[in-house]
């Protein structure tokens, strides 16, 4: 099919950072076409940036987020479930 998935850990996050992978290789053979953001369920966008593999979400309120990837010369679109307890 060719749709990679995204791997958050860990979650849920209590403190510290978050790491973000790809499950399929080769999915992220071009990281820099590749963006990061973290919205709450409202829709509201509370955190975005080309590709990284770790994001400091310490800022954050508990809560249940979701963080997406984006593939901006592709628009592969990658999505993942993050649930903030502290």
């Amino acid at each position: 099919s060719g749709k990679g998935s995204m791997k958050v850990y860990p979650n849920p996050y209590s403190t510290g950072q978050v790491h973000i992978s790809m499950d399929e290789s080769g999915t992220l053979q071009n990281k820099e076409n590749w963006t990061i953001s973290i919205s709450g369920l409202t829709g509201q966008q509370v955190y975005h940036s080309r590709w990284t593999d770790v994001v400091d979400v310490s800022g954050l309120p508990s809560g249940i987020y979701i963080i997406e990837a984006r593939n901006t010369m592709t628009l592969q679109h990658l999505v993942s479930k993050l649930v903030i307890m502290k």
